[in-house]
């Protein structure tokens, strides 16, 4: 199932329980690992405390820039997922949403698709 995306919309954040994994089609996502994030809060707060200067802290955070035909969670296809991140969307684009229950269903019904995902 194909799904537009806005710049500024959040894909999703960190540890959530993700029952499907995307693929970016165009457009253009910025994935952040939870432990930049993590890393980026706690910079922020020891800064503002101290009375130091938050502009002259130095970028820490481990930005990707995810490119269009690169699938995000796919891992969620094949197990119980909780995501590692965040993905936001800095230019406006479509995704492919393929979504576990789906898929499970699709298989069932279908066992030579079945044995070409048990092969992957």
């Amino acid at each position: 199932q194909g799904a537009a995306v806005e710049s500024g919309q959040r894909l999703f954040s960190a540890n959530e329980n993700m029952p499907q994994a995307f693929c970016l089609i165009n457009g253009g996502l910025v994935y952040t690992r939870l432990e930049d994030l993590f890393t980026t809060m706690c910079r922020t707060t020891m800064f503002s405390h101290s009375g130091s200067n938050l502009s002259t802290l130095p970028p820490e955070r481990g930005d990707t820039e995810v490119d269009p035909g690169t699938w995000l969670c796919e891992l969620a296809l094949w197990c119980r997922w909780v995501t590692r991140g965040e993905a936001e969307c800095v230019k406006p684009g479509e995704l492919l949403c393929l979504k576990v229950q789906e898929l499970a269903s699709v298989m069932m019904f279908h066992p030579d698709v079945a044995m070409v995902a048990h092969d992957y």
